[in-house]
């Protein structure tokens, strides 16, 4: 059973699920196991091959960041003035760095070298540096596994962060937990126990226990009767089977089931197929797809678009990234999904948004630029600031506990709160002993994509309910 903390506002009995997470996703770890309804494998019809980023990511900088603003403004901690008795912190970073997934660990890596450059140039923590040692785990669970043991296995390694999968984290937290190494994980959806079973890891990604909830009230909102999901079968997608259900029964959805996909597959129109089928047995029920959080979405909304379906793609916040637009096209207009507070993708002028969350991402923008999609006008920014808040509050634990000692700093950091201008993503976030989640359901927002003349952007469909 999933922990989930006193200051959430979760349906009871909801467990935790999914996978980016960015979430960005659980594509590595894909399994073999059967699923309810035997599919043969499609016959290849369709391929989606990779969008070519064109901008291609720059390396990690060890310049200052051209504005150095002050620490966080809510927690008022200064970060000179005592020494932490070491002259370097190093921040090790497991990463998809390689592969098709790429992107996502350059947006990571850069956004935490932003950071680190931010607070170095004004004096770094306690007497100490900041320094990014980045390592490739190419998404797989081996590679994974060795970054954590030689992360776990180096003293002079304060935090980690990574890796990008949730089952790449739940085959290394063990590794961490016994080397009581504190990590930061901004790409792990999936139930992994943080607060609850896990002492030295902390989340900043939206967790699937409050993405679900959030994403059927929305789409009771808008009279959606009849929902299915189409998932690469996964621990993210198995995890998702088991809570939407549920959860979609309370919202009176009807579920039509789960067609379970693998990611190397190369067309989704037989799992699209057994879906439309108990969607057109309820032809005037309006229908809503669950996708995939990475590029094997795309290949669902082609086959989609293609068998007609005119309902409503929906998923987490992995959607947001320009690759799947760029693979799905037009059938990615008003795909829906939600996620912590995207400024940078939508239309919202730059002096309308959190105040951290402006400073950052046009930082990134400055010094990493864009991705652009190679079929598609869209683009985005070669960052994502969610894995910049890992700095910024590993920084303020540091600075209120005068140590590195992790026993030191987990306390410390279990006492710190945010207000929705310090941390990079925007959002508020307040800790305790139990609960080490950075972001409620009550943080996340729901974006649609959105295409003009002008190109691909997000839509704000409803607000995060915390900034009403």
């Amino acid at each position: 059973m999933t922990h989930v903390s006193t200051r959430r506002t979760i349906a009871a009995g909801v467990s935790v699920a999914v996978a980016v997470s960015l979430a960005a996703s659980t594509a590595g770890a894909a399994t073999k196991t059967t699923k309810k309804k035997t599919i043969k494998k499609a016959v290849v019809t369709t391929t989606v091959a990779p969008p070519v980023t064109t901008a291609a990511p720059a390396p990690a900088s060890t310049a200052p960041a051209s504005t150095v603003p002050a620490a966080p403004a809510a927690s008022a901690i200064p970060f000179t003035g005592f020494d932490v008795g070491t002259k370097t912190i190093k921040v090790g970073f497991s990463g998809i760095m390689t592969g098709p997934f790429a992107f996502l660990g350059s947006a990571q890596r850069n956004s935490l070298q932003v950071e680190i450059d931010r607070i170095n140039a004004a004096g770094g923590v306690g007497g100490a540096k900041l320094e990014l040692v980045v390592r490739d785990d190419g998404a797989s669970p081996a590679r994974a596994n060795d970054n954590a043991r030689e992360f776990a296995n180096d003293k002079s390694v304060g935090l980690i962060v990574g890796p990008s999968l949730t089952g790449n984290f739940n085959a290394v937290r063990g590794v961490y937990e016994e080397a009581k190494k504190l990590n930061c994980q901004p790409a792990v959806g999936g139930d992994s126990g943080f607060g609850s079973t896990l002492r030295y890891a902390f989340r900043a990604q939206d967790a699937a226990a409050d993405v679900v909830p959030l994403l059927l009230k929305y789409l009771g909102e808008q009279k959606v009767g009849i929902l299915g999901l189409v998932y690469t079968n996964n621990a993210t997608g198995k995890e998702y089977d088991k809570l939407i259900p549920a959860q979609a029964d309370k919202r009176s959805i009807v579920w039509a089931g789960t067609a379970f996909t693998q990611s190397s597959d190369q067309t989704h129109a037989p799992q699209v197929k057994e879906l439309l089928e108990s969607f057109n047995a309820r032809k005037s029920t309006k229908a809503a797809m669950w996708i995939d959080n990475d590029q094997n979405a795309a290949k669902t909304v082609i086959a989609g678009k293609a068998a007609g379906f005119n309902g409503i793609y929906v998923g987490g916040s992995g959607l947001q990234s320009y690759l799947i637009v760029d693979a799905g096209g037009t059938g990615m207009e008003d795909a829906t999904f939600e996620s912590p507070f995207l400024g940078a993708l939508s239309r919202i002028p730059v002096d309308q948004q959190p105040k951290a969350y402006a400073r950052h991402t046009q930082e990134v923008i400055a010094r990493y630029g864009f991705s652009k999609g190679a079929r598609e006008n869209v683009q985005q920014y070669t960052g994502t600031a969610i894995a910049a808040d890992c700095i910024v509050m590993y920084a303020n634990a540091v600075a209120k506990a005068k140590s590195v000692d992790a026993d030191k700093v987990v306390e410390a950091w279990e006492s710190l709160s945010f207000g929705v201008d310090d941390l990079p993503s925007g959002v508020p976030a307040k800790f305790s002993k139990t609960d080490h989640e950075t972001y409620e359901i009550a943080d996340l927002w729901v974006w649609t994509w959105k295409k003009d003349a002008k190109g691909w952007y997000v839509e704000l469909a409803r607000k995060a309910d915390s900034a009403k």
